[in-house]
């Protein structure tokens, strides 16, 4: 398997299609097309990128394909974890509730910020611009 091959997998186990695998690898589109199609080969900038956004995978597959394709996670580690994380689904007592604010004063202070609908602007001129590139300007009567 190629290295291509091995991106490409990585693209396709965490679900993104091409162009959002590329913006969570902060580059452009056409530049993960190019490395697809075998015209550009990835630099160590893209590599980098992508072992920072998906650091589960172990640099030596990505690069060699040697396995494993993902890091292991320490064994002992693995097991105090699960026993420190919360139950879901179990009443939280400790915290405390939190405070509400109702929706009308929000709309109140949004209404606030609003400028008013009616100003003492006038039209000065129009212009119109036509499809054969002519164009027609047009005057107000009232403008100063």
């Amino acid at each position: 398997m190629s290295l291509t091959e091995r991106i490409i997998q990585i693209q396709q186990n965490e679900g993104y299609t091409a162009s959002q695998f590329a913006e969570k690898l902060g580059i452009q589109r056409s530049g993960l097309s190019h490395i697809y199609s075998g015209r550009n080969k990835p630099s160590i900038g893209f590599i980098q990128k992508l072992l920072t956004q998906f650091p589960r995978y172990n640099a030596e597959w990505i690069l060699n394909g040697i396995n494993p394709m993902l890091k292991q996670p320490p064994r002992d580690s693995d097991s105090t974890q699960y026993q420190q994380e919360k139950d879901l689904f179990s009443r939280v007592e400790s915290e405390a509730p939190a405070n509400y604010r109702s929706n009308t004063e929000k709309s109140e202070q949004h209404s606030a910020l609003k400028p008013p609908l009616v100003t003492n602007k006038t039209v000065k001129q129009i212009i119109l611009i036509y499809e054969d590139d002519t164009f027609e300007i047009m005057h107000s009567k009232n403008a100063k």
